[in-house]
């Protein structure tokens, strides 16, 4: 098994894997009018490689590569790579507060959390472009501004 798993909260805890940038893209375009389990069109979506072996109880936060927030109401992104921490930093910050979204990885099991708004600072089409980027290549992405 190869490509890349998303891993996501949103009428039902589940991962698709994905092989091709069209996959990755489809994912997170289609859940832009769903609702998350608190009511809201935000989202966590944690990405990873799938290795060899490769099963729904490998997702975990210390495999993925990358974590996206996307609070689709307000056209907004935190995007996070995540073996060097940086993070996406192409438009400023949201005055109106951070992104409140619901992860389904949170330690204590509540899912609810807040993204900082200085985080919040790509587009959720930026957000989508890297992402297939990120697919296709297997690397970070080069065609945003990492901070």
């Amino acid at each position: 098994m190869s490509g890349y798993w998303i891993f996501y909260d949103g009428g039902g805890i589940g991962a698709d894997i994905v092989n091709t940038p069209s996959e990755a893209i489809d994912v997170i375009v289609r859940r832009a009018r769903r609702l998350n389990i608190n009511g809201q069109f935000v989202f966590t979506y944690w990405i990873g490689p799938v290795t060899d072996g490769w099963t729904e109880s490998h997702l975990s936060r210390g495999t993925a590569t990358m974590r996206i927030d996307v609070d689709y109401d307000r056209e907004r992104a935190a995007m996070t790579w995540l073996p060097d921490g940086t993070h996406v930093a192409e438009v400023d910050p949201p005055t109106d507060g951070p992104l409140l979204t619901h992860d389904p990885l949170v330690e204590d099991g509540s899912g609810d959390i807040e993204v900082d708004s200085s985080l919040a600072t790509t587009t959720v089409g930026a957000a989508i472009y890297a992402l297939a980027q990120h697919v296709d290549t297997g690397t970070k992405p080069t065609g945003v501004t990492w901070a």
